[in-house]
């Protein structure tokens, strides 16, 4: 029987990803009737609600990863989550996750894409919204980067290689945001796009810190600093309110700069840096 669930050295990789899923679903609907659905729709728009929501599917990633990791004799930090670089990987990540969003909603504007307005909110509120918005999508990041690139990826990886898993992971990540109000079929793709590249990151890193501060500070700059929708989401509580004018294919619409065409370049540029430096640290 044991020959069934486990190989000579640890839980096989199908029951290990099948036990994963069961734990994380079945808490995330135990979160959901709790707790999700007796909010109001607009308080998930809020930094205070969305950091509380995130904040609970946070310690059931760090649970389900916790629980594989005990069954198969490891650290549950092993996932992508040790080694003695985590903070310098989670601020170079940090930095080029605000720029490269920044050279995209520039590159929009400049073309005649967007145009913003300022919020008028007090300026105590506003510092405040910003901070409590940096931890909820801090949460976001750690979250999805866990739940699809530790303990699914690694396993996955190990069974049938590193970028056959990833694209499967990565092709799930896109189909996640599917129900987004807003999304679109770019808005998916460019999603998925995204993925590959933090595959890309854990690939030649081993980490997922620098995925972490590039997926936070992304989703903290086109949310809260320049007010695009994310991912076909609006949220309220911003410093500046976007507004997209033009052929949606350039503009994003209403997915925001996610789904604008030139977002597939601009992304491209911080892989291709992140390749030559590794690249260059090897050589």
């Amino acid at each position: 029987m044991r020959n069934i669930f486990f190989n000579d050295r640890q839980l096989r990789a199908g029951w290990g990803i099948a036990l994963f899923l069961l734990i994380v679903v079945s808490l995330r609907f135990a979160q959901y009737f709790a707790f999700t659905r007796h909010l109001p729709a607009h308080v998930l728009t809020t930094p205070t609600g969305l950091l509380a929501e995130e904040a609970i599917r946070v310690g059931i990633v760090i649970f389900a990863t916790w629980v594989l990791a005990r069954v198969e004799g490891r650290q549950w930090f092993a996932y992508g989550l040790g080694g003695s670089s985590r903070i310098k990987l989670l601020v170079s990540g940090s930095v080029l996750g605000f720029v490269t969003l920044s050279v995209l909603v520039a590159v929009l504007f400049l073309g005649g894409y967007a145009t913003f307005s300022r919020e008028h909110e007090p300026v105590l509120q506003l510092m405040l919204s910003g901070i409590v918005w940096l931890l909820a999508f801090f949460a976001v990041a750690f979250f999805e980067e866990l739940l699809l690139r530790g303990y699914l990826q690694y396993t996955l990886g190990k069974r049938i290689g590193f970028w056959w898993a990833a694209l499967i992971w990565s092709v799930i990540f896109g189909w996640m945001h599917w129900g987004n109000e807003g999304e679109s079929l770019l808005g998916l793709l460019q999603a998925g796009w995204m993925a590959l590249f933090f595959c890309l990151n854990l690939r030649l890193t081993g980490s997922l810190w620098w995925a972490i501060g590039f997926h936070a500070l992304w989703d903290w700059a086109e949310t809260f600093v320049y007010g695009t929708p994310n991912s076909g989401q609006q949220f309220s509580h911003r410093l500046l309110t976007e507004s997209s004018q033009g052929d949606a294919l350039w503009s994003g619409g209403s997915v925001g700069p996610e789904g604008s065409i030139v977002a597939l370049f601009i992304l491209a540029l911080p892989a291709l840096w992140l390749a030559l430096v590794s690249r260059k640290r090897r050589t």
